[in-house]
């Protein structure tokens, strides 16, 4: 048996295994609101309110009770779709089907990246979109997952990345 071999792709896997296994919480960089999802933010010149004074958004969301496909063109199929919906440049794909059960996926977007990883057995996904850019909608493709994965209950962190002093 060879060890783990480190690779591009790998070393995403792994970097966002930490990020959604161990999420900050409870900081002044995460936000979370009442019933568990972020609020919607207001539109101000075509820029989300959330983005005026950072570099990005970073959505960090629990999944329970949900469905996500286990067939791997089914998933990049989710992944390509919920890029769209964030109005974001799709630009790596990859998945990875898990024996006997479960399934990761993430695609690598010019704006960062959207990942889905999923536990069948517990009817559990984390969802992680992280978007930069005033163009980028990162709660479009919250919400199209969310209605995708037909989830019935959701907990989402918003975590406002390179935050930018005003003068």
């Amino acid at each position: 048996m060879g060890g783990l071999h480190l690779n591009k792709k790998n070393t995403v896997f792994i970097l966002l295994f930490f990020i959604i296994t161990f999420p900050i919480k409870n900081n002044n960089n995460v936000e979370q609101s009442k019933n568990n999802l972020p609020p919607k933010p207001q539109i101000i010149n075509n820029i989300e309110t959330s983005q005026i004074n950072n570099l990005g958004i970073h959505l960090i969301a629990d999944f329970w009770n949900c469905k996500v496909p286990q067939n791997i063109t089914e998933l990049e199929k989710l992944l390509k779709d919920a890029a769209i919906e964030a109005n974001s440049t799709p630009l790596e794909l990859s998945v990875h089907k898990f024996e006997p059960e479960g399934i990761t996926g993430i695609i690598i977007l010019a704006e960062s990246h959207i990942s889905i990883h999923y536990w069948p057995e517990k009817k559990y996904a984390a969802v992680d979109i992280f978007t930069c850019g005033t163009k980028s909608k990162p709660y479009e493709a919250l919400k199209y997952l969310k209605k995708k994965l037909k989830t019935k209950k959701a907990e989402v962190f918003e975590i406002k990345r390179g935050k930018i002093k005003s003068n």
